[in-house]
């Protein structure tokens, strides 16, 4: 039993990997991104923004068919689609952007996503920009407020913890599934089959995760059974 003990208690002090290193370090995952952007000089982003690339759904690699001369960087971006549900604008923008800055044909993956490829570090941050806004959801949501007069709350000096006025996010996955099943916006803003397949799909992941056993609960009450 104690051998037992032990491997589980090695286990859960593993040494972080250098991606979670790199995401303590800086939280936003923002690195040097933007300043490699705005650097014509800089044919590619360095090995930390590399990783951090990743978690924004871009991929950086070279041009194999010019390796043979010189390396040419491109990109790979995958533009995510929360409960695979594609709305005709969405796919019909997708299709604009893979033609002004990617090479075809855009690309259908098993994760969800269109894929768009050939991607030059010259283009990506407008690139970027336009798949932002072809997802429109803060331009949606934005227009909610303007059409409906809402009001923005008076802000908050100090630490808004401390004072306990403002309302807090949510804390897990399920309530936040919770106030999207709830809520009045979302079904007008992202359509009411978009919102029922989604909270659907966060209500499984939820499930599934109630029937997990994690490692802090390992560490914390093994040794009791």
């Amino acid at each position: 039993m104690a051998p037992m003990i032990n491997n589980i208690t090695n286990t859960l002090r593993a040494t972080p990997s250098r991606q979670e290193k790199l995401k303590e370090a800086c939280p936003t995952l923002a690195g040097t991104i933007s300043q490699t952007l705005a650097d014509p000089l800089k044919d590619r982003f360095s090995e930390d923004d590399y990783e951090f690339l990743k978690f924004h759904g871009i991929y950086q690699s070279d041009d194999r068919d010019k390796r043979k001369v010189a390396k040419e960087y491109i990109y790979m971006v995958r533009g995510r689609l929360p409960g695979g549900i594609v709305p005709p604008a969405v796919y019909l923008a997708f299709d604009r952007l893979c033609d002004q800055f990617a090479n075809r044909p855009l690309r259908i993956t098993t994760r969800q996503a269109f894929q768009f490829h050939g991607v030059t570090k010259g283009r990506l941050g407008q690139f970027m920009k336009s798949l932002n806004e072809a997802m429109a959801t803060t331009l949606a949501a934005g227009l909610w407020g303007i059409e409906h007069a809402t009001e923005a709350p008076p802000p908050i000096e100090g630490n808004a913890s401390d004072r306990g006025e403002a309302a807090p996010l949510p804390r897990t996955l399920r309530e936040a599934t919770d106030r999207l099943v709830a809520s009045r916006v979302a079904p007008a803003l992202l359509g009411e089959a978009f919102v029922d397949h989604y909270a659907r799909t966060r209500d499984w992941e939820c499930r599934q995760y109630d029937r997990a056993v994690t490692d802090w609960e390992l560490g914390r009450y093994f040794e009791a059974v």
